[in-house]
C-alpha cells in the first residue's frame, strides 16, 4: 500500500502519455496485493475454514467495483486530481495501520507435501 501510494500521488503531475504509462505500471503492482493477501489470510485458519474466510476476504475487492462506478461521479465533485491524491493519502494511512497492527499467523498451517498425497484417487 505504501509503495503504490507514491504513483497514485504522481498521476496528476504527469505531462505525457508515455509518463502516464510508466506510472500506471507501478499502479498495477497493487493488483498483486490480492494474491499476497490470500496467503496471509489463509494461514490464520485451518483448511476446513479457509473457503469461507477467503470468501469474506474476497469481498474486500468491492472497493474496486465502487471505484469504477463512483470514481467518475466523485471526480466531477472534487476534481479528478484530488481523487488520486485522496487515494494516496488513504493508501498511506492504511499502510501505516497495517504495518503497526498486522501480526504473523499464530501457527503455520503446512499443506501436505507431494510425498504425503496420492495422485490416484483410488490408491
Amino acid at each position: 500500500m505504501l509503495f503504490v501510494a507514491v504513483p497514485a500521488f504522481i498521476v496528476p503531475l504527469v505531462s505525457s502519455y508515455q509518463k502516464l504509462l510508466n506510472v500506471a505500471f507501478f499502479l498495477g503492482i497493487a493488483g498483486s496485493s490480492f494474491a499476497v493477501g490470500v496467503g496471509f489470510v489463509s494461514r490464520w485458519f485451518p483448511p476446513e475454514q479457509q473457503g469461507g474466510v477467503l470468501g469474506i476476504y474476497g469481498l474486500g475487492n468491492i472497493g474496486q467495483s465502487a471505484a469504477v462506478f463512483l470514481g467518475p461521479v466523485l471526480a466531477v465533485v472534487v476534481d479528478w486530481q484530488n481523487i488520486f491524491r485522496g487515494a494516496a493519502v488513504l493508501l498511506t494511512a492504511w499502510g501505516m495501520a497495517f504495518f503497526a497492527l498486522a501480526r504473523n499467523a499464530p501457527k503455520a498451517v503446512r499443506p501436505a507435501s507431494f510425498g504425503e498425497t496420492s495422485l490416484w484417487p483410488l490408491a
